[in-house]
């Protein structure tokens, strides 16, 4: 073996030992995450023209609601239907006004979109949650991990943010890469309803809601989940499906 060879594997050797030790440290960090604080604030929108606003480059469409709404939230007066384009376009457009902040693949690592069963053919979505989250390091300070919330509610016309802080950046994140999903959001729940989705409501009378998700089971892909309408947590059918190649694998109930 030449000398070249030998001091080519002791570096990757090195390399091995440091990523290992960087892995272990995550793995067994047992230092305790705090939430510092928290902003919140609720706006209220126009769902009938934003989307149509925001097209034409108009983007004063957030008006900041100087209460804080108390209690639950109010029923929906018009069911508001979009797609995932839609909700991304809003959220993109109030993340970088409240944050000064574009919404990429460097900084997403979280997408739900909600819908009633009843609207799973066609592919549509009533609400949706987006986060994102960045790491600061302040010196003298350990990692600051930042994260930005914001949920989007077109049936009541309500968008609201949050930015919340968490010291030691214990709980890691990883990004979502969006721009390599060759299935959206649409195309998982159409691809759950071929495959064990529609029978379920059928079941149920339609009498549930549906939420599709990322990242999923393994920390990726979608995950899409069919619940008891009356009762959110009440699991009637799961199913994760590769966000790359369509694969799927139904989850709940296991298959026999």
């Amino acid at each position: 073996m030449t000398k070249q060879v030998r001091q080519w594997l002791v570096f990757l050797t090195l390399i091995g030992i440091a990523a290992g030790v960087i892995l272990s440290c995550r793995v067994y960090d047992d230092r305790i995450e705090l939430e510092k604080d928290s902003v919140w604030q609720y706006y209220s929108i126009d769902s009938d023209t934003i989307l149509e606003s925001l097209t034409q480059g108009n983007t004063d469409v957030f008006t900041p609601l100087a209460a804080t709404p108390e209690g639950e939230l109010p029923a929906p007066q018009n069911l508001v239907h979009w797609s995932e384009d839609d909700f991304f376009l809003v959220a993109k457009t109030v993340h970088e006004q409240s944050w000064g902040e574009s919404l990429g693949d460097q900084n997403l690592y979280r997408m739900l979109f909600r819908t009633d069963c009843v609207n799973a053919e066609r592919g549509i979505f009533s609400e949706a949650e987006i986060d994102s989250f960045k790491v600061i390091q302040t010196e003298g300070e350990e990692e600051t991990r930042i994260e930005h919330w914001i949920n989007i509610m077109p049936s009541i016309d309500l968008v609201y943010t949050v930015e919340v802080a968490y010291q030691p950046n214990v709980n890691y994140k990883e990004p979502i890469a969006l721009s390599q999903y060759q299935v959206n959001a649409s195309e998982a729940l159409q691809i759950a309803e071929n495959n064990g989705g529609s029978a379920i409501r059928a079941e149920v009378g339609n009498d549930c809601e549906i939420s599709v998700l990322t990242p999923g089971s393994d920390d990726r892909g979608w995950r899409i989940l069919y619940q008891n309408k009356a009762a959110r947590y009440y699991l009637l059918f799961e199913i994760a499906v590769d966000p790359q190649t369509g694969e799927y694998k139904v989850l709940y109930p296991k298959p026999k």
